[in-house]
């Protein structure tokens, strides 16, 4: 793996995402020990829901940094070596393109959340613009990682080309 700055980022979004998953817990415990005797915490679904968000878009990077996402993997495993880098290329491609895009699409309503101060009423105001903010910030996060992964990639498998290569000419 190449050693960029973008490690470090994930390192502090995982981290973050960690604190923000623990501060959810409690909270909700609090409001769950509260409604018991009769005093619930006011705008813990709101403010679980929006820390939420924090917490998945946050960790999407670390995760892809560790190739932890899910993948299917039945089919690439089944095809030759050139048509199996083609393949994840592709991937890595289309998944870097499909978070581009949203982080671009996203960043417009985090900016016309923020112009106006978006946020849900009940017993007092929740800020919603917090929440749309870390939507295309994860987004972009991503997106850095998935052309570092795809470079990764490149340069991995031109090493094992390397490799395979001198190998083959020792044998002949």
């Amino acid at each position: 793996m190449i050693d960029t700055p973008m490690n470090q980022v994930n390192s502090y979004s995982a981290k973050i995402s960690g604190l923000l998953v623990c501060a959810m817990m409690l909270l909700i415990s609090a409001d769950i020990i509260g409604r018991k005797i009769g005093h619930p915490v006011p705008g813990t679904t709101e403010i679980a829901g929006f820390a939420l968000a924090w917490v998945i878009f946050l960790g999407l990077a670390p995760c892809e940094q560790s190739h932890g996402h899910i993948r299917v993997e039945f089919l690439i495993t089944r095809l030759s070596g050139t048509l199996r880098n083609a393949m994840e290329l592709v991937i890595y491609g289309m998944g870097f393109f499909i978070y581009a895009i949203m982080t671009w699409q996203t960043a417009i309503d985090a900016l016309a959340s923020w112009k106006i101060r978006e946020a849900i009423p009940g017993m007092f105001l929740v800020p919603v613009y917090p929440a749309k903010t870390m939507v295309p910030i994860g987004c972009a996060f991503i997106s850095v990682q998935l052309l570092l992964n795809t470079l990764d990639y490149i340069q991995e498998n031109r090493h094992k080309a390397v490799l395979e290569g001198t190998a083959l000419s020792k044998e002949e």
